[in-house]
């Protein structure tokens, strides 16, 4: 004796599921995450009917940016497995969607028996796009159930499963435009306190040739201060030996001092005159240097500064027929308008 009816359709169905599940078919390590703003989504259901009515509703309510595509299948008799199994490998193959969605309404065993086919389940298995099972009510599994990715109590359920909530977004997004202003803000504050400290550093030209001028100067004093008191020692040098020529007073001891005195002085004139002529040569290149490097010295040897609108000019590129300029030369500025530009 056998069960008839649904009692040998509950019995198929476990064998189907004790088989499929010994091969793996049902393991969480071959399940696939699903998108989370999924832009395309595949339907297969009944195009008639309350499940692909509340599909489409809490689609439309949660995220109608997402592109639903509506594939028709039979989803109750006898070639209603092969049916929904052909728009599955149609929907799969295309790899135009983000997910697809397998779902009815509610039903007895035999209505929901399209779901429970081993071809279709080992189709959903393979199935490179995931796959949302969402057959019946939540009291309602079928084989497709534990091969899908993700299964859903219900149809709306397959919807709030794949989409987010569009007010929640709403919000995540004001909050994220409220951090990044922040940052912003952030950023642009170090940038303008980096701005005004650079600033500060930047000298003009005119301050730093003042600052040489005035080492210069010091230079100059210190130079002259040496001098003078390397000759008052010589003086008092020369004086000492005078007196001690004084104090000997042979005739012979005399000249021969006087003698060496004579050449000490020549000596000591002439080192001083070598001195201050190098002194004097090493302060001229010094000079020589300064208004090398200075752009008053440079406007007057013949050169111009040409600019517009305050930002100096170095390329004709940077100009156009009937711009109006401002020329600086060594005395003043002439104001000029362009009539044409030549390459040279």
């Amino acid at each position: 004796m056998e069960s008839a009816g649904e009692g040998a359709l509950q019995q198929a169905f476990e064998r189907l599921k004790n088989t499929l599940q010994l091969e793996g078919l049902f393991d969480a390590s071959h399940k696939k995450p699903l998108p989370s703003k999924p832009e395309r989504v595949a339907i297969i259901t009944s195009p008639v009917g309350a499940a692909v009515r509340d599909m489409i509703i809490a689609f439309r309510r949660r995220f109608p940016l997402t592109e639903l595509t509506i594939l028709p299948s039979l989803v109750q008799g006898q070639d209603a497995a092969k049916n929904i199994l052909k728009q599955m490998q149609r929907a799969d193959s295309s790899g135009h969607f983000d997910a697809i969605i397998l779902g009815r309404g509610g039903g007895s065993l035999e209505d929901l028996w399209s779901f429970n086919d081993e071809a279709l389940a080992r189709a959903v298995f393979l199935a490179q796009t995931p796959i949302v099972s969402a057959v019946g009510h939540e009291t309602d599994f079928t084989i497709t159930d534990f091969v899908a990715d993700v299964r859903a109590a219900t149809p709306t359920a397959a919807a709030e499963l794949l989409i987010p909530d569009r007010n929640q977004l709403i919000r995540q997004i004001e909050q994220q435009e409220k951090q990044l202003t922040r940052r912003m803000s952030r950023i642009l504050e170090q940038c303008q306190q980096q701005l005004d400290f650079t600033t500060k550093r930047i000298r003009h030209p005119k301050e730093r040739i003042e600052q040489q001028q005035s080492q210069l100067n010091q230079l100059m004093h210190r130079l002259q201060q040496n001098i003078q008191r390397k000759v008052s020692e010589q003086h008092i040098q020369t004086n000492n030996l005078a007196h001690r020529l004084e104090r000997n007073s042979p005739a012979r001891r005399i000249s021969q001092e006087r003698q060496a005195l004579n050449n000490i002085d020549t000596r000591l004139a002439h080192a001083l005159r070598n001195n201050l002529t190098n002194k004097q040569t090493a302060f001229a290149r010094i000079i020589d240097k300064l208004n090398l490097v200075s752009p008053l010295n440079t406007l007057s040897r013949g050169y111009a500064i040409a600019s517009k609108d305050k930002q100096v000019i170095r390329s004709i590129e940077e100009v156009e027929k009937g711009d109006a300029l401002t020329v600086r030369v060594q005395d003043g500025e002439i104001l000029c308008e362009v009539s044409e530009g030549r390459e040279i």
